[in-house]
């Protein structure tokens, strides 16, 4: 009698095990931060720092933990366009009601056919390739970009569901933007905060940051309403007691 409670014991906590184990499974991705290639150890330990303040700050936005994918998931690991995809597609069980996050660090080019594409181990992952990933996720999209030339993103992205930031124009400004660093911290430090109104507080830290050093503003974010609308981001006044970020 007693090994027979032992066994049935047994069975229900590896019952147990198993449907916790399921459960865990089957978390939808709300979230998919992104780190691709960097110009050297300066340009990593930025956008690790950007990945750290955005996926704080999402969580204090309510998206659980367990919901955010962050590539690469590990050093040795480099984000790829199939990473990238492979991450899309598990957010594709998201509902209407819900909202997904896509957040891209680091530098875009074009291909040889003059297409925008994000750089990462690999296959870039082509202004094609995220339209059709994202076109199968149901959910409100809201989409950072914050890489070089990220604006020739934004005409790919045009649907009733999405709305997008670029932290920089289509063409030419080719450099390291400072706005994806002033906007993740933005995000984390200032949750309550739209998307809309984050991306015009970041717009003016950037503008501020520029004029205090003194040079010519070299980047200039862009937005992608629902609408299908692109346009210049309307920098707020600027106040914050946010600091510059230490990273030049």
């Amino acid at each position: 009698m007693i090994l027979g409670l032992s066994v049935a014991v047994a069975v229900l906590l590896t019952s147990g095990s198993w449907l916790v184990g399921c459960r865990r499974a089957s978390v939808p991705v709300k979230a998919v931060v992104v780190s691709g290639l960097s110009a050297g150890e300066e340009d990593a330990a930025t956008w690790r720092a950007c990945t750290d303040a955005t996926v704080k700050g999402l969580e204090k936005k309510g998206v659980p933990a367990a919901s955010i994918r962050i590539l690469p998931s590990s050093p040795k690991s480099p984000a790829t366009r199939e990473s990238i995809l492979k991450a899309l597609q598990e957010a594709e069980s998201l509902g209407e009601n819900d909202e997904f996050w896509l957040v891209l660090f680091g530098y875009s080019g074009r291909t040889i056919d003059s297409q925008p594409a994000y750089q990462v181990r690999g296959d870039r992952l082509t202004a094609s390739d995220l339209k059709n990933a994202l076109s199968r996720i149901k959910a409100r999209k809201f989409v950072f970009l914050g890489t070089s030339q990220s604006g020739g993103f934004l005409p790919f992205l045009r649907d009733s569901r999405t709305c997008a930031v670029s932290a920089t124009a289509e063409e030419f400004e080719i450099n390291k933007p400072r706005y994806p660093e002033f906007w993740s911290r933005t995000l984390e430090s200032k949750p309550e905060l739209s998307f809309k109104q984050t991306a015009a507080l970041a717009a003016s830290l950037v503008a501020d940051e520029y004029r205090r050093l003194k040079f010519s503003e070299a980047e200039h974010s862009r937005i992608l309403g629902e609408n299908g609308m692109i346009s210049d981001i309307p920098a707020g006044n600027g106040s914050t007691p946010l600091q510059p970020p230490q990273s030049k």
